[in-house]
């Protein structure tokens, strides 16, 4: 959820009052929030918030002239803030959110490798319902702090899709999802500013989903029926130190290191429907997945002087495996974990008083096992498979300036070069140097703001703007590296002006109306691409009371 959501990480016992927010835009883009902010007592203080969207949709569905991707969202968030005594702080966030929405909005690729229109006969919907709430102690001790958060979350999805995306009646898919997690976190950390800073933890969850897949064969007349009660549990124990002028002045070394072991265990049914009849059941209880991990981190840091600095930086990532949902033959139905080297070299820097700082870096990520999405044998839905080797190095370049008086300037320009070291498919295939789906070589963007403050006399106080021009480089769809999206550019635009209490912005996004495809994927022998988002403007009204 975004828009006046937001506003509600700031603490109740910092600001008293009221904000609101609506905001209309084309494509029937709607929003309207309010949060009210309050303190009873020097002691306890909190928040309400209410926010609502909607939006028509952005693609028309050729097939009966609607719009695919609509949407209708409302949620709830209050949060209590309560300074028990001067060492111990309590807090609690409960947020609810009830959406129902439109989707999929993919169209075929024909064979000059241009997108269609959205045409398909089935409505694609995705409707949620979401609660999750966090209760945070905070502990001030003499010498160390202590952060213990308990969080719950509670998931209740139903999904329907219309597999094949054409107008032809071949194949449609319904799921249902209930998932339930809750887990706690500790964390003893020493107090900023020393020579010698430590951080200690604990981390422990417990997560149970079920879910269930319905696939209606309307080529076979058959009903595919799978049931899917995955338990996820697990714990981990984390350390951190860092040293200050170690061995030499201005010298920082931070050590790390992180235990991990969970749990994962799958109930399996899967049944076939022909003409009513059972034809096939499989009732299946997997052997439990277990994962224990043992991730180092190393870094360096050195103060050249107040102004910059140089690091290096070695750790060890890891993602852990699972079970995929979507499967149609045994040997898909897991994918091992994930792991990765990763290093970095970099220098930060300011000039002209810290009015201009930047910063420039240097990676190299060496993964075993990457997991990669493929399609399924059938094309009818995605499944997560392990990749053999694969090495990713670039570099990043940015710089903040603030030249001028309420002025400010950014800049970011990255560089990925991300391949298949190994990744062999089967005896005859492999993909070995490719480069991996999704990732861009180039990125660039540039952001520039501007504040204007008007003399006292004047309708308003002052006016503001600001432009963020963002690029995309060239990047593969698949791992054969056969189908590409070329480099775009978009250019988002906002003007405002404020009056006491009251502001007033007008915004536009990719105003040069930039066309791309945001993704891509093959199903049943038919290409598939989702457009990127068309050229959108609208206001925002806000009030502070």
């Amino acid at each position: 959820m975004g828009g006046i959501i937001n506003i509600i990480t700031r603490s109740p016992l910092d600001y008293q009052g009221t904000k609101a927010l609506l905001s209309a835009g084309n494509y029937g883009r709607y929003q309207a929030g309010i949060s009210h902010f309050a303190k009873p007592t020097d002691q306890f203080g909190y928040s309400l918030s209410v926010n609502y969207q909607q939006t028509d949709g952005y693609f028309t569905n050729a097939f009966n002239n609607e719009q695919v991707d609509f949407g209708n969202s409302i949620g709830i968030r209050n949060r209590l803030v309560w300074k028990i005594n001067e060492r111990l702080t309590a807090e609690n966030s409960l947020s609810l959110e009830y959406s129902r929405q439109g989707g999929y909005p993919y169209a075929l690729v024909d064979s000059l490798d241009i997108t269609r229109d959205v045409n398909y006969n089935h409505p694609s919907t995705y409707d949620r319902n979401l609660v999750s709430n966090g209760l945070v102690f905070k502990y001030k001790a003499n010498h160390y702090d202590v952060i213990a958060t308990t969080s719950y979350q509670y998931i209740d999805g139903y999904q329907n899709v219309d597999q094949d995306f054409t107008s032809d009646s071949l194949y449609l898919a319904t799921q249902t999802q209930i998932d339930n997690m809750l887990s706690q976190e500790i964390v003893f950390k020493s107090k900023p500013n020393k020579r010698y800073e430590w951080v200690n933890g604990f981390y422990g969850f417990y997560q149970f989903s079920d879910k269930g897949v319905h696939v209606f064969d309307q080529v076979r007349k058959a009903q595919i029926i799978r049931n899917y009660d995955e338990v996820k549990q697990g714990v981990a124990v984390f350390h951190q130190t860092t040293m200050h002028d170690l061995f030499i002045n201005r010298l920082s070394v931070t050590f790390g290191l992180r235990l991990d072991a969970e749990k994962n265990e799958l109930t399996f049914r899967n049944e076939t429907l022909v003409g009513g009849n059972s034809v096939a059941l499989t009732d299946t209880l997997f052997p439990t997945m277990d994962f224990i991990e043992l991730s180092p981190k190393i870094a360096l840091k050195y103060d050249i002087n107040n102004f910059t600095n140089v690091y290096a930086l070695v750790s060890k990532g890891y993602k852990t495996g699972g079970f995929n949902a979507i499967h149609e033959r045994d040997e898909d139905l897991q994918f091992e974990a994930e792991h990765s080297w990763n290093y970095e070299v970099g220098l930060k820097t300011a000039f002209m008083q810290n009015r201009i700082q930047a910063e420039a870096s240097l990676f190299y990520i060496d993964w075993s096992n990457q997991q990669i999405y493929q399609p399924v044998p059938s094309g009818r839905g995605s499944m997560l498979k392990n990749a053999g080797e694969s090495v990713s190095k670039g570099a990043e370049l940015s710089m903040r300036a603030n030249v001028f008086r309420n002025f400010n300037a950014i800049l970011a320009y990255g560089y990925t070069d991300a391949r298949f070291v190994t990744h062999i498919v089967d005896s005859t295939k492999n993909y070995n140097g490719n480069y991996i789906p999704y990732v861009p070589r180039h990125t660039f963007s540039m952001q520039l703001s501007h504040v204007v403050e008007l003399p006292s006399q004047s309708i308003a106080d002052r006016l503001k703007w600001s432009a963020l021009y963002r690029a995309i480089g060239e990047h593969y769809w698949n791992e054969q590296n056969s189908q590409a999206q070329s480099a775009y550019g978009m250019l988002d635009l906002r003007m405002g002006v404020e009056r006491g209490k009251f502001s007033l912005e007008l915004w536009a996004k990719n105003l040069l109306a930039s066309e791309y495809n945001a993704f891509y994927f093959e199903a049943i022998g038919n290409r598939y691409a989702q457009k990127g988002k068309p050229m959108q403007f609208g206001a925002n009204l806000m009030l502070k009371l």
